[in-house]
């Protein structure tokens, strides 16, 4: 902390009576006595906050000296904005300054002075018939109050100035301060009449009169400035007394009771300044992060008292830094700096820092925050006047949703996966009594009744994760005591009995004939508790891991609680998770058969890990997708995939089994796992499995010989699958079974293989692959042996074509080749076989070669022919694209293009390729194991995401789409990439939404899909609409009206991906409407619509 007291801020050794920063912190300015007027001043932040600033010459520090005033100025404060500066003194005028253009210049009879700044008046006002002596913004600037000595309080329209809303008589006195609620619902004023009074914004009625704390005292202040918390839960007063000491009075909005109060200061308080921000910090003493407000106290006795809510006894107190009493103060933005002024004419600041004060709570945070405690109106002063309904077709739409749409269209899109509907606040039955009834065997029957929500109390007491409610800041804040409200229900009791004899909750009679249905527990393994601590926030009940609704009976218990402490349980609250396995005996490993131990085991699966897409087996691909690197990632993982559940589902045939490596800690001996709380990150971030998660209770299985296979690292915990050898079938007589996935073979000594795996063939027939393919009308039924003949020169690998689908059929052609084949594959006029040694030969239905042996630049990863059959995408193992044309002589489409999105550098995740596809116009379509989707674009020359991967944060979960619209390219690309759940405030979560629906509307264009694009066409109008955003709308609705004639230019067409933007026009026009604020958009378009239709139809 840095105390500082600038001699330069002076008005020439007169009183300075009020300061006031500007809301960007480079300036503030004071008011007070002049020569022979009342004096505005605006200095230079700058130097105060950095001493070498002042003696450089080239840095200012008064920018400007306005000497409009005839009289004493009482008070200056900015707008909220900066635009304006208002000013008021003993001339019972109100000036309204805004800074000109034109620069500084000499100050008229100054001795000298410079103006660097120049501001001009913008408004005069003139209405009180006594001395100004407070001024105060409403917060959105709306309105602007004054007080006066003439016992009344002027509310100006500040958008149609010199306008007044309202003059709100009731004190008998002056009336010294004002202050605004800082959500706009309420306006405070004390007086010299020794109350303070509360009126409401709505009808400018007097909410309530406070005058108990005050009757002890005198009136020997200038002025009384009160202030309201940052929260708007509590009211500051000046000059209040307690057993005959000054106070600073405190009064909580609930019920506006007056039990709490600051003391210290020896004379009277003159003036309270709450810092605007609420700040963030970890206490020690507590345990917990807290949240708190700040707020400074001047007096008479020229001292100076900063106190943080979080605490008891005052942050810091300054005594004698002035030589009179402390007229004002103020905080800049930022809440690190404090002005206080004296009537001896100084001014003095103090600088804070983050470490003394804590974090200040973003605005976007803060206004979520009101939000939730006061709901989403939360005030008209805070966002703007109340709306005026011009056209009632905008009632209609707003009621009933979208016009002439399908229930499709009609259903409101969830908003970050949460869908918010707006409620119904009609009644419902009696609303003031409470019926009750009683059963035959004297329970109480209590019929439910609905009570209307209070526009004053709405969602003041529910919130959730770090944000904290109004009890909550009653703990931190103020230490209120208050007493609940005593309930306006009254309870009607009636005669009667109630029939079936059951009251909700509780068991049958004993006499029921039904007897109560009984759930066998299944045999369940050793205790083992797993804590898992979350960062504070809600539940993610979509995580498989910890949904409790989803967890096998017997197998697990999950547990939620809430980590608070026993002396203050409204602090914020952390979430706890608790995965408890059900007790139970030991079992020997001995004992139990191999069967019994799968059971087991899979019954014990505990796993928090996203489940991996799945690649799509073909006779042009029967290879794991997944690289060398990702490989040894997986198997660290798991070895097996996971449903949502997270069960284990097996990909090979009903004889795999299921091992784990052996645990490091005996069965016998108490492990860490019961006592520690490892913690995991959130659940849209892929979790690894670790050695130390698997539960102490498993038993190590026999161990064997040999080493381990080099893709598992010795000693994990993850299970492995084991693929039992497939027993030879009888030759069939229809279509060849699909082949087996097996683990690839290793790569050729003579080529390397970087990076992706090579595909391979699985035997599934007497050691050979078999495979039917149509070429040129003939049905081929192809048997691959590879190693069919070892020599001292190397392996000799045969194809053979057989006349039936059995190996003791005549053959009809064979062919052998040097290097083992990896893939088969056929087009209309072709047949292809992939080799290791990265060769393709390209074959007729006759088996003459058509081309020589092609070489690769490395052996082919994956091989896809269009569903045409006139194109072959080759994908080689060092991520390089081939594409060609299957024509009678096959020619390149694509050559040897690399393939970007596969070569980023992620230490953390291992890319690698599941699927190739072909859009409609016959373009690549790669899917990857991220959840990204790219294309290949020939006319940008490059790649095109148009799917983005799963934990990127930028791809919000959206809500789930129609039945058909779910059936589109794009959302069957999308499948793998669902979004994130993000917790984020109501203007970044429009943002973001708005972000992902226009990336997944752009890929829609690329697509060529037209259903899609209308649907994310409508969903982003309706997204813009709710917030707000009117500048966007009218450049999407301008090129869908297009130009006056509708005639097509270069630049515009009337139609797009088949639709005509009429059309289009006329889906998405109704979404506007659902923000009133934005009627008049909507009826402008409309018009147009409707006139344009009448002209050319």
């Amino acid at each position: 902390m840095k105390l500082l007291k600038p001699g330069w801020v002076a008005q020439d050794d007169h009183p300075i009576f009020s300061v006031d920063i500007h809301p960007s912190g480079t300036k503030f300015a004071t008011g007070g006595q002049g020569e022979d007027c009342g004096r505005v001043t605006v200095w230079n932040l700058a130097p105060i906050l950095n001493p070498k600033l002042q003696k450089d010459s080239t840095v200012p520090k008064m920018l400007c000296q306005m000497d409009n005033h005839l009289a004493c100025v009482n008070s200056v404060r900015w707008s909220g904005s900066g635009k304006y500066l208002a000013s008021a003194g003993d001339d019972q005028r109100v000036i309204l300054w805004t800074k000109s253009a034109y620069g500084g210049g000499a100050v008229f009879g100054g001795g000298g002075k410079v103006n660097h700044e120049s501001y001009r008046v913008a408004f005069t006002l003139r209405i009180h018939d006594g001395d100004v002596l407070d001024i105060a913004w409403s917060p959105g600037d709306i309105w602007l109050a004054t007080a006066s000595v003439d016992n009344t309080v002027v509310v100006w329209d500040v958008e149609k100035l010199p306008s007044t809303v309202a003059i709100l008589k009731g004190h008998t006195g002056h009336v010294k301060g004002v202050t605004w609620d800082p959500v706009g619902k309420y306006l405070a004023t004390q007086s010299a009449d020794k109350t303070l009074r509360v009126w409401r914004t709505s009808d400018w009625g007097e909410e309530a009169m406070v005058s108990e704390p005050f009757e002890e005292c005198g009136g020997t202040t200038h002025v009384l400035r009160l202030d309201w918390s940052p929260d708007g839960q509590y009211l500051v007063s000046a000059h209040a007394m307690n057993g005959g000491g000054p106070t600073a009075q405190i009064l909580e909005r609930d019920g506006w009771k007056f039990e709490k109060d600051f003391v210290g200061h020896r004379k009277a308080v003159t003036c309270v300044r709450f810092n605007d921000n609420i700040f963030e910090k970890y206490l020690d003493d507590v345990g917990k992060k807290a949240q708190y407000v700040c707020l400074a106290i001047g007096s008479r006795d020229r001292s100076l008292s900063v106190w943080l809510t979080s605490l008891k006894r005052p942050l810091f107190v300054i005594h004698d830094v002035f030589e009179s009493s402390i007229l004002d103060l103020a905080w800049s933005k930022d809440g690190l700096v404090l002005l206080a002024c004296s009537m001896d004419g100084s001014v003095a600041a103090v600088v804070l820092n983050e470490k003394e004060l804590g974090t200040a709570m973003t605005k976007d945070t803060k206004s979520a925050l009101l939000k939730k405690i006061y709901g989403q109106n939360i005030g008209p002063a805070q966002s703007s006047k109340p709306v005026l309904i011009e056209n009632p077709e905008l009632l209609k739409l707003a009621q009933n949703g979208a016009e002439n749409t399908d229930s499709e269209a009609e259903t409101a899109a969830p908003v970050n996966g949460n869908s918010r509907a707006v409620p119904n606040l009609a009644k419902r039955g009696p609303t003031d009594k409470q019926l009750e009834m009683r059963t035959s065997d004297g329970r109480r029957r209590i019929t439910p009744i609905y009570i209307l929500p209070n526009t004053e109390t709405t969602n003041q007491a529910v919130m959730n994760g770090n944000s904290m409610s109004s009890e909550s800041f009653g703990k931190y804040q103020m230490q209120s005591s208050s007493s609940e409200a005593k309930s306006k229900i009254r309870v009607e009791k009636l005669d009667g009995v109630v029939e079936p004899n059951v009251s909700p909750g509780k068991k049958s009679s004993p006499t029921s004939d039904k007897p109560a249905a009984t759930v066998e527990t299944p045999a369940v393994p050793k205790p083992n508790m797993i804590a898992i601590k979350h960062k504070p926030g809600p539940v993610n009940t979509a995580n498989p891991a910890i949904n409790s609704g989803q967890v096998s009976s017997g197998s697990t218990e999950v547990k939620t609680s809430t980590a608070t402490d026993s002396s203050d349980s409204q602090a914020p609250k952390v979430n706890m998770i608790q995965v408890k396995k059900a007790p139970g005996k030991p079992v020997e490993a001995a004992k139990k058969s191999d069967d019994e131990k799968v059971t087991k085991k899979k019954h014990n699966v505990n796993r928090i890990e996203s489940s991996s897409s799945e690649s799509d087996s073909s006779d042009s691909d029967s290879s794991t997708s997944s690289s060398d690197d990702e490989t040894a990632s997986q198997t660290s993982k798991s070895g097996a995939d996971t449903d949502r559940n997270g069960e284990l589902k097996a990909k090979s045939k009903p004889e795999q089994s299921v091992t784990t490596a052996p645990s490091s800690a005996p069965s016998s001996a108490p492990t860490s796992a019961s006592t520690s709380a490892p913690i995991v990150k959130p659940s849209i971030i892929n979790n690894k499995r670790k050695a130390d998660d698997q539960p102490s209770s498993s038993l190590p299985p026999a161990k064997k010989r040999g080493r381990p296979p080099s893709s598992i690292a010795t000693g994990t915990a993850t299970p492995v699958l084991k693929t039992a050898p497939t027993p030879v079938a009888g030759t069939p007589s229809g279509p060849p079974p699909a082949p087996t996935i097996q683990p690839a073979l290793p790569p050729s000594p003579s080529r390397p293989c970087p990076g992706l795996p090579p595909i391979s063939l699985t035997n599934n027939r007497q050691n050979h692959y078999f495979t039917q393919h149509k070429v040129s009308t003939k049905v081929l039924n192809i048997f691959v042996h590879n190693d069919h003949h070892r020599s001292t020169a190397g392996s000799l690998h045969r194809v053979s074509v057989h006349t039936l689908a059995s190996l003791n059929s005549p053959i009809v052609w064979e062919l052998v080749l040097p290097s083992s084949v990896t893939a088969v594959l056929s087009s209309s006029h072709h047949l292809l076989l992939s080799c290791r040694d990265a060769t393709l030969h390209l074959l007729s239905c006759t088996g003459s070669r058509i081309l020589p042996p092609v070489s690769l630049p490395s052996p082919p990863h994956k091989l896809a022919v269009s569903p045409s059959g006139d194109l072959l995408a080759c994908v080689t193992t060092n991520a390089r694209l081939f594409i060609w044309k299957l024509e009678k002589i096959p020619k390149v489409v694509i050559k040897n293009e690399e393939i970007g999105p596969l070569n980023r550098i992620n230490k953390k995740q291992s890319i690698s390729l599941i699927k190739i596809t072909f859009s409609p116009d016959k373009q690549p379509i790669l899917s990857l194991s991220d959840g990204s989707v790219h294309t290949f674009s020939s006319d940008l020359g490059c790649w095109v995401q148009l799917v983005p991967g799963r934990s990127s944060p930028t791809n919000i979960k959206l809500a789930s789409l129609p039945p058909s619209v779910a059936s589109q390219p794009l959302a069957q690309l999308s499948a793998g990439s669902s979004g994130l759940t993000m917790k984020l405030d109501e203007k970044l979560e429009i943002s973001c939404v708005t972000s992902t629906i226009e990336a997944k509307l752009s890929s829609s264009l690329f697509l060529g899909s037209s259903g899609e694009y209308r649907y994310w066409l409508g969903a982003l109008v309706k997204n813009l609409a709710k917030g707000g955003h009117e500048a966007r709308l009218r450049s999407i609705l301008d090129d869908l009206l297009g130009p006056p004639d509708r005639k097509e230019t270069a630049s515009w067409k009337s139609s797009l991906l088949g639709t005509e933007k009429k059309t289009l026009l006329e889906e998405v026009l109704p979404y506007v409407a659902t923000n009133m604020a934005l009627q008049r958009l909507y009826s402008e378009y409309k018009g147009q619509v409707k006139e344009k239709t009448d002209l050319f139809c």
